[in-house]
C-alpha cells in the first residue's frame, strides 16, 4: 500500500468545450445558473458543468 495516485481530467481541454466553457465564464450570458452536457458522461460530464458553472468542489444539486 501506500500508493500515490494522480486523477487528470482532459474534456475541458478540447477546444469546442474550452470556447463553451470560457462564454459560459465570461459574463457574456449573465450569471450561468444551470448547464447540460451530452458530449461526455460520468465524471467527465461533471467535470465540464462544473466547469462551466465555475463551482469547483462546492455541494451541487444534480438532476438526470
Amino acid at each position: 500500500m501506500g500508493a500515490l495516485i494522480q486523477v487528470a481530467e482532459q474534456y475541458h481541454l478540447e477546444p469546442m468545450l474550452s470556447s463553451q466553457i470560457a462564454v459560459a465564464r465570461s459574463g457574456i450570458l449573465g450569471t450561468v445558473r444551470e448547464a447540460s452536457v451530452s458530449v461526455c458522461h460520468d465524471y467527465h460530464g461533471m467535470s465540464v458543468l462544473r466547469r462551466m458553472l465555475g463551482i469547483g468542489f462546492e455541494n451541487a444539486t444534480i438532476t438526470a
